[in-house]
Parts: C-alpha cells; sequence; structure tokens
C-alpha cells in the first residue's frame, strides 16, 4: 500500500517540503490542493528508500496517443506527442522489502537507445516527460520539473510509470533509473 504526494521544484521548495509531509500536493504560490486520505493510522515513513533497492523491471511499454494530469492544479496538462515521434508508457515494477519513503523528478528517469544514420551508430538518451502511477500522471508545466514522493507502509509490489516522447523508427530501448552512489559526500572537513 502507498501513499503518493506530489510537489512542484520552486523557490518555495522548503514549504513544499512540508507540504509533502503532511501528505499534500501542492504549487508553488498556492495552498495544499489535494490532502490525500489513508485507510491506515501509522505516520509516515521516515526511512529514505534509494529506487535502486525495489529492483525495479520493465514490465511493458506502449503506445499512446495521448496522457493527461488532472486534479492537481487548476488546469489540466497533456502531454502528446510530435509529428515522427510517438508518446512511450513504461509500467516499471518492483519489490518494497520494509516500510519506507522514495522521492524523484520524472526527469530522473532515461530511455537509452541506438540510432543509426547510414554507417553510424550512436547512443541516444531521452529523459521521461512525466511520471505516475496506476492511476494518475503528473507531468510538469514548461520549465519547470516534478518532484514525487511515494510512501510505502508494508512490503509488497511497488508499480511506477514513466512516458517517454521517443522518434517512430525506435522499437527497442532501455530504461535507466535513479540510484544513489554508495557513501555520503561529506563537507564537514572542508570549512
Amino acid at each position: 500500500m502507498f501513499r503518493r504526494s506530489i510537489r512542484r521544484i520552486s523557490s518555495a521548495a522548503m514549504v513544499g517540503s512540508l507540504l509533502v509531509a503532511w501528505g499534500c500536493s501542492w504549487s508553488a504560490g498556492v495552498k495544499p490542493t489535494r490532502p490525500i486520505a489513508l485507510d491506515v493510522e501509522a505516520p509516515p515513513p521516515a526511512e529514505i528508500r534509494d529506487i535502486g533497492d525495489l529492483k525495479l523491471e520493465v514490465a511493458k511499454a506502449d503506445i499512446e496517443n495521448a496522457i493527461s494530469e488532472s486534479g492537481v492544479d487548476v488546469s489540466t496538462r497533456t502531454l502528446s506527442p510530435k509529428e515522427g515521434y510517438n508518446l512511450v508508457v513504461v509500467t516499471l515494477t518492483g519489490q518494497v522489502a520494509a516500510p519506507c519513503r522514495c522521492t524523484f523528478e520524472a526527469r530522473e528517469f532515461a530511455a537509452v537507445y541506438t540510432e543509426k544514420d547510414g554507417s553510424e551508430t550512436s547512443t541516444e538518451i531521452r529523459v521521461s516527460e512525466a511520471i505516475g502511477d496506476e492511476e494518475r500522471w503528473d507531468i510538469p508545466s514548461e520549465g519547470a520539473s516534478v518532484c514525487s514522493g511515494w510512501y510505502f507502509y508494508k512490503p509488497g509490489k511497488a508499480t511506477f510509470r514513466v512516458a517517454f516522447t521517443l522518434p517512430k523508427d525506435v522499437t527497442q530501448f532501455t530504461v535507466r533509473c535513479p540510484t544513489t552512489a554508495k557513501n555520503l559526500a561529506d563537507l564537514t572537513n572542508n570549512k
């Protein structure tokens, strides 16, 4: 079971962090718009889990005409491909071993594929343009990012969706997910 909170990255990120901790979505300069109801009475898990611990796998990939986000802001954002491109939705599944929370941005996920131009082959990378779960999408407005947080209250299956706009001739690609490097970056002896 999970609860998801979304925040828009802005200069008001500190206020947003508090609202996310309280289980609300927010947009810069706007009060919380959507408290998230739970059917459990436990506080949100405090341990931050690296998404790499979930051992995500591609469950499926589908071509969509468009995806839409609504209910977070006053407006509804829609993502659709430009001419010559497909909107590809990838469903990722993994396992949560213990209660935790995961936080990441849509653009931390990337599609990696090869492209041939005559005798030349190159590796191309496209970052995700939206992130979601099985019920809804978070699509950043132009020039912004979306930071999504998932709270997992007990062990079980984790499912995420990411959307990419890829050239129509791309038929296979890998999905690169964010992971945390081993050890902390420590600046305490740098003063």
